[in-house]
């Protein structure tokens, strides 16, 4: 399988600052404009691991918060072995998120880590051979486009998604709730777990996106699907001018189209005519 990537990272119409990141196979946001973007292409023979980030706090605290997550996010798969388990994964995480913490501590002056919350949210995946693991913490999220049909792969880790599990509140009612944005989990608490979900088997054609709250604030998962199921320049042109001009808050958001390489394709067409001929033998061989 080949990945090809797109990435987008914008300050939104009202915020002055970005607190949000990226991470795509090492490349992360180095904040040297207001706006930043790229590609990227990978095989999914090697683990591969793509996230966006959402800082969280008063002032610098939460850009801060953002960075260090995406600079020490390539320990998510450096450690991996070929055939990774489901328990390695967690392991790996369990590691990169205490890099994480003590990184974050040492940027972050002590009287500042008293007086308010620093921290960040993540969404991502690793990527490895025909497999997707969604990892995540907090409320940015991941999707998987699928034959016109979006899924959401993450659960929110919010006030709002607890009331809408407890049938409470319907998503609808909780958009317009302060509940909406109260995270109950993110990077930057001392004792925390990054949730991961169902392994997913990727197939061509499959499209994955990964976004902040900025996107998600402004769009419902009934429209995001009808903008998903377009081209890629198509998708990023009606985020761009249409979802992100819309938004209060920072966005970043990540592209990943699924696509059989030109070898499997070949491998693939002529497994496909040699199961045909066995099958056309068997059948005569059964009316003789």
């Amino acid at each position: 399988m080949i990945i090809s990537t797109e990435f987008y990272s914008d300050n939104g119409p009202h915020m002055s600052i970005n607190q949000d990141n990226y991470y795509v196979d090492g490349i992360i946001n180095d904040k040297s404009s207001l706006v930043s973007w790229g590609s990227r292409r990978f095989s999914s023979k090697k683990a591969g691991f793509a996230a966006v980030y959402d800082g969280i706090g008063g002032g610098s605290s939460g850009e801060i918060a953002s960075i260090e997550a995406a600079k020490c996010a390539g320990l998510v798969t450096d450690n991996l072995t070929h055939d990774f388990s489901k328990a390695e994964l967690k392991d790996s995480l369990s590691c990169y998120y205490n890099v994480f913490y003590m990184n974050l501590t040492d940027r972050i002056k002590p009287d500042r880590q008293k007086s308010s919350v620093c921290g960040t949210t993540c969404a991502g995946a690793v990527v490895k051979d025909t497999c997707l693991y969604p990892v995540w913490c907090g409320d940015s999220r991941v999707y998987l486009l699928r034959k016109g049909k979006l899924k959401l792969l993450t659960k929110d880790h919010s006030l709002a998604q607890e009331k809408i599990d407890y049938g409470l509140i319907t998503e609808k009612e909780a958009r317009n709730m302060k509940a909406w944005h109260t995270l109950t989990a993110y990077m930057g608490s001392e004792d925390m777990n990054m949730a991961t979900g169902d392994t997913l088997e990727l197939v061509s054609g499959d499209r994955i996106f990964i976004c902040t709250d900025g996107i998600t604030d402004v769009c419902t998962d009934d429209r995001l699907e009808h903008i998903l199921s377009g081209s890629v320049r198509k998708v990023k042109e009606t985020l761009n001018h249409e979802v992100i001009s819309k938004s209060e808050d920072n966005c970043t958001y990540i592209i990943m189209d699924v696509k059989e390489n030109g070898l499997c394709r070949i491998v693939n067409m002529l497994r496909k005519q040699l199961e045909a001929c066995l099958l056309k033998k068997q059948k005569k061989s059964m009316e003789r």
